[in-house]
């Protein structure tokens, strides 16, 4: 049953009247920053129309992009035939994926939460589902979408523990949203309690799984082509930190140092892009003979190469001899440790990995090493590893045994999506 008739209450009402005034600042905001026109249209939810069957895709982030791909690739393994349309908070989700998917129908940045904007692109695009990534609760998208009896599902739905508290206090404010969603789909118990205590309705959410890990039953083998274009040659050791914070930068660059001296080569990709220039600098300062990934086919000599655009960092992952994921050396609450070990590569972590708890706890129980208390446990490990070739294959091929499986997760989401999608879809039928 799609969640119709559930009236605005005066906090919505509230919030449909200030929340224009708020992003009429944030438009400005990105135009003084740049924004394009076409970014600025799209926020305003000036999207270009669509007369073919689409379902609606939107996720934060690169990340979440990701995972919208691999769902749009299990849809049309069903059989499904539709114009998937996508929609970002950011420009790196928007990047990634026109790289990854060229049968996107549209792509654009997510209009802004009013009710003109999102009515616009509503009716522009006419989705017969939409999915939202993760933890994408914007009230008025949700409300308007209901209101026109689209399905909305939330999938590899999650809330961060430090969130959890906020969503509490909140929870008379959001609660009507989330009774609005046709089904959530939680990545696990954990978040589907979650869920529950912010108030989704307890029979709409289900533990399914996160849909980053339908394709994880292949290793991404590496790409030589890729490789060459980073400037790499054939029997180089590389060393990859993923996803590490500003304050972890000076941790760690002692040990990409001594990495670099063993004659290692090593890439370092910063959570963010504001990052970027700090590890440049203390790259000059230690005098690292480094580039800038934007830059790398004239400075193809490297030892350090600093990733300073978004989107490629599971390639590069498999590229890596192996891998150290950030954000918990500090307490970020880490970042998805699974990735490096998707793409076949042994992967070392910080203790603080809350964020990833399930993940961090089930690496650590097939290799108690890989999550290491400090700097001068990481750097034992890394030598360890770049010395010994079948001892880095024994831990990938141990941390790959709790890998979760792709083709359990595609049932359990199927199972519930297939009535949903058969229905809306019925006058577009479904390929054989």
């Amino acid at each position: 049953m799609i969640a119709t008739g559930i009236p605005l209450t005066w906090m919505e009402k509230a919030y449909a009247a200030l929340s224009p005034v708020a992003f009429n600042c944030a438009q400005l905001v990105e135009r003084f920053r740049g924004a394009s026109e076409e970014e600025q249209q799209s926020r305003l939810g000036y999207v270009a129309p669509r007369n073919r069957s689409s379902i609606w895709f939107h996720g934060a982030s690169a990340g979440e992009m990701a995972a919208a791909g691999a769902l749009v690739t299990m849809l049309r393994s069903r059989g499904y035939r539709f114009s998937p349309v996508y929609t970002s908070a950011n420009r790196a989700g928007v990047d990634y994926i026109r790289r990854t998917d060229q049968q996107a129908s549209a792509v654009g940045l997510m209009p802004w939460d009013t009710p003109d904007c999102v009515s616009r692109a509503l009716d522009r695009w006419s989705p017969k589902a939409i999915f939202l990534i993760e933890t994408e609760l914007w009230p008025r998208f949700v409300f308007e979408a209901s209101s026109r009896r689209i399905p909305i599902f939330s999938v590899s739905a999650r809330i961060y523990p430090a969130d959890l508290i906020r969503y509490r206090t909140i929870r008379p404010f959001i609660s009507p949203t989330l009774r609005r969603i046709t089904r959530i789909f939680a990545q696990d118990e954990v978040e589907r309690d979650r869920f529950v205590q912010i108030g989704a309705p307890e029979e709409r959410c289900l533990s399914a799984g996160n849909l980053k890990y339908l394709d994880i039953n292949s290793t991404m083998f590496r790409d030589p082509s890729f490789a060459d274009e980073l400037g790499m040659e054939e029997g180089d050791q590389i060393v990859v930190f993923g996803s590490i914070h500003r304050d972890e930068i000076a941790k760690l660059f002692d040990t990409i140092e001594r990495i670099v001296e063993k004659g290692a080569r090593v890439i370092i990709a910063p959570r963010h892009l504001t990052a970027v220039e700090s590890i440049a600098q203390e790259a000059t300062r230690r005098r690292l003979n480094f580039s800038r990934r934007t830059n790398v086919t004239a400075a193809r000599q490297w030892r350090l190469l600093i990733l300073d655009n978004m989107g490629e960092l599971s390639r590069i992952y498999s590229l890596a001899t192996c891998a150290v994921v950030g954000g918990g050396f500090e307490r970020h609450g880490g970042h998805n440790p699974f990735e490096p070990v998707i793409a076949g590569t042994p992967v070392a972590f910080g203790l603080h990995f809350f964020h990833f708890g399930p993940e961090a706890r089930a690496l650590k129980s097939v290799t108690p090493t890989a999550q290491v208390a400090g700097m001068e446990g990481l750097d034992r490990l890394l030598t360890s590893w770049l010395s010994d070739e079948d001892l880095r294959r024994r831990v990938v091929e141990l941390q790959r045994t709790v890998l979760p499986d792709g083709s359990a997760i595609a049932a359990r989401y199927m199972e519930t999506l297939e009535p949903w999608l058969s229905n809306a879809m019925a006058e577009y039928g479904r390929e054989s």
